[in-house]
């Protein structure tokens, strides 16, 4: 339960920023990242939920693509 507080307290600092940069009080700097981890992640934490429904949630995600430069 504290793991899910701690993740939901995340996502509300993430909607507030997200607020901010929209009314224009914030800036950030735009960066490129690989979703196929936040995939598997996302499918790795759904899949103990799913098992309890007799549910399987597989990800295939291609492996992250590293950029020198």
């Amino acid at each position: 339960m504290l793991e899910e507080t701690a993740h939901l307290g995340k996502i509300v600092e993430q909607l507030f920023t997200l607020s901010r940069l929209d009314a224009g009080e914030a800036r950030t700097e735009w960066k490129r990242f690989d979703l196929s981890e936040l995939a598997k992640t996302t499918a790795d934490q759904m899949s103990l939920l799913a098992e309890d429904k007799e549910i399987l949630i597989s990800c295939e995600a291609a492996q992250p693509h590293v950029s020198h430069g």
